[in-house]
């Protein structure tokens, strides 16, 4: 990785001054992440003969960007279907992922809300037979270990064995000391967000995230990450 590690709370700390200090809204932040991630999901799906995207959306700005990404995928003609994995209120404190959400009801995208649907359910009703997952179910804003029912459905895709984008971090696992809060879904490849996250680098982070890109959110010149050497 070319930049400096950031924590999940440093992370948050450029979000907010992007926003308080240039301008820069929480909204444009996650369009930038969710085009990025569309991109290099476009190309990953391309290089393995994946047919389709199966994304999956959790609570809060993590769910907001997968619904993004779901909609730059769609409007490239590709076939797309959205597991929601978050009630309603999994958005009162990501009202950019609410929107999102709003947006993409309307946008004619196959979205289903599957908190009580099994992943061996939608799996065999989904489209497509090579599905490359998109995990957007929990990111940085992850406290304690992963409940039901993302624990079960993290489970479940562990074991189909499907190739997968993870969206900033590889769900279930620890952005700032790479340990696993209990499980977490491993990664052919991860699209973290404005700067790489330590735990990418630490304890089973090497492990899960599989090939890590960073995507440019355009956070200004002087919240950038500092490149390496």
């Amino acid at each position: 990785m070319e930049f400096e590690c950031l924590g999940a709370e440093e992370t948050r700390d450029r979000d907010r001054r992007a926003t308080a200090e240039f301008g820069i809204p929480g909204l444009l932040l996650m369009e930038n992440a969710g085009r990025g991630a569309a991109e290099l999901a476009e190309s990953l799906a391309a290089s393995g003969l994946r047919d389709g995207f199966w994304v999956l959306a959790g609570p809060g700005n993590n769910g907001g960007d997968a619904y993004v990404a779901a909609r730059h995928l769609a409007n490239r003609g590709h076939a797309v279907v959205v597991s929601r994995l978050a009630g309603r209120e999994g958005y009162a404190k990501a009202p950019d992922a609410a929107l999102n959400l709003g947006i993409l009801e309307r946008w004619g995208v196959a979205l289903h809300d599957d908190r009580d649907t099994s992943v061996g359910q939608r799996r065999a009703a989904l489209p497509f037979r090579r599905p490359l997952l998109v995990d957007g179910l929990l990111g940085t804003g992850l406290r304690g270990a992963v409940r039901a029912p993302i624990a079960d459905w993290i489970r479940d895709l562990r074991a189909l064995e499907l190739p997968a984008l993870s969206l900033d971090l590889p769900s279930g696992l620890d952005a700032d000391d790479g340990s696993v809060h209990g499980v977490a879904l491993p990664a052919l490849a991860t699209a973290t967000f404005g700067a790489p996250k330590p735990g990418l680098l630490l304890g089973e982070g090497p492990a899960l995230a599989g090939q890590t890109a960073v995507i440019d959110i355009s956070w200004p010149p002087a919240l950038r990450p500092a490149r390496r050497p």
